[in-house]
């Protein structure tokens, strides 16, 4: 059986790990919204955008902690708007 690398400190670089952690950026997939005339389509009661940067990660964050029925409720709860 093969051992696994080791860095100059002598830390493993490759095994297995309990838990995972990305170093790579959030790609946000949606268009921030326009009205035909151009402005921006704001979420009601809210001056943010729909589909809009704060608006996709919310929606990612409720999708992600969907599990963890309190957290997802006061999400719901603090930004009810953002959710429609």
């Amino acid at each position: 059986m093969q051992s696994n690398q080791q860095n100059d400190k002598g830390h493993e670089v490759i095994g297995n790990s309990h838990k995972w952690q990305s170093l790579t950026p959030v790609v946000l997939t949606r268009h921030p919204k326009f009205h035909h005339n151009g402005d921006k389509k704001l979420i009601p009661n809210t001056c943010f955008q729909v589909d809009g940067a704060e608006h996709q990660a919310l929606k990612l964050l409720t999708h992600l902690f969907k599990p963890d029925a309190e957290l997802a409720l006061t999400l719901h709860r603090a930004f009810p708007a953002w959710l429609h």
